[in-house]
């Protein structure tokens, strides 16, 4: 598709040039270097001030962000800011497939580009897709989520059903409790607008809800 392959070359060219700015960017940068330097992926820490320990923990963030980012620069063989960043570039590609891919599902494949192209050059979008922190990657799982959901209330089935606890089970474990106002919540609201309210009486709903918490929180 023509409009992912000029968003490849908008969010990876010279990924790796623009310095650190922000104080977000800076500390997932601090996170990622420590769990290579010193092989201890499990915890994610910060370097500490003067009158601190010599590398803090930092339990009030999920480490999936810091897990990709890391095996990206693992990969690569060394620390680096575009292997850093690369994750955040990916799943905003992922996201404007996403937005596609909602437009073929509302029959309405027109719509659906045209909402990729604008969103995909949206200030906001485009800075958010080069920069290394959870932002990106919160909106790609949580997004694929909803989607799943509808599909399954479309078509009942296990595997839509473990794809959509799975999805949101791991945009829990990139930002904790906002993917709880980006999932549950835009599917409540429309349940209630489409007067679908037998849903929410399914108790294989609230098990799966349960079983996606569960995932997010098992890091803790």
């Amino acid at each position: 598709m023509l409009v992912l392959a000029l968003a490849c070359v908008l969010y990876l060219l010279a990924l790796g040039k623009t310095p650190l700015r922000i104080e977000a960017e800076k500390r997932c940068h601090a996170i990622v270097e420590g769990m290579l330097t010193s092989g201890d992926y499990l915890m994610p820490r910060l370097p500490g001030k003067w009158f601190e320990p010599e590398r803090v923990e930092r339990v009030n963030k999920p480490p999936l962000f810091y897990w990709l980012s890391a095996l990206s620069c693992r990969l690569h063989g060394a620390m680096d800011l575009f292997w850093f960043r690369l994750p955040s570039a990916l799943a905003a590609l992922g996201t404007l497939a996403l937005v596609l891919t909602w437009g073929r599902e509302m029959k309405s494949p027109a719509v659906g580009l045209v909402a990729a192209v604008l969103l995909g050059l949206m200030y906001v979008f485009v800075v958010e897709a080069r920069r290394g922190t959870f932002e990106m990657l919160l909106t790609l799982l949580s997004g694929w989520a909803v989607l799943s959901s509808y599909r399954l209330t479309q078509r009942p089935g296990w595997p839509l059903a473990l794809l959509a606890t799975l999805l949101f089970g791991l945009g829990f474990l990139t930002k904790a409790t906002p993917v709880l106002l980006l999932v549950p919540l835009p599917l409540l609201a429309w349940i209630v607008a489409t007067r679908r309210s037998a849903i929410l009486k399914d108790y294989r709903l609230w098990t799966l809800l349960l079983v996606g918490l569960g995932i997010g929180i098992s890091w803790h």
